[in-house]
């Protein structure tokens, strides 16, 4: 790995702009390592920060999910049912039909 830039910088906000002035051909640029330390144990020990998100607590599904789960399992049920149902009308209808051709065979 080629290490082309190298800076130490004070805590605090940063940007980093890459100008690309020319690639020709099959060439790329990528970025694939940016190290980062944290001057801070957690985001909880920042004054004056909130931490980002929701915070979601162990044991709950909120309504939304317990509601797609229940229309997800429905509607499983739902199609197990249909294909069962398929398939149990076609093999009694195959069934009948043996049954029928059995009996207009001479004996």
């Amino acid at each position: 790995m080629v290490e082309l830039f190298h800076a130490d910088v004070q805590p605090g906000d940063h940007t980093l702009i890459v100008n690309v002035t020319n690639i020709g051909g099959p060439q790329a640029l990528g970025i694939d390592l940016i190290t980062y330390n944290a001057s801070f144990p957690t985001l909880a020990s920042l004054t004056g920060t909130s931490t980002p998100g929701p915070v979601r607590t162990e044991g709950h599904v909120n309504v939304g999910a317990k509601v797609g789960i229940t229309i997800g399992i429905i509607a499983t049920l739902l199609l197990t049912f249909a294909i069962g149902f398929m398939y149990w009308r076609r093999e009694r209808r195959n069934k009948n039909k043996g049954l029928k051709e059995k009996a207009m065979l001479p004996y």
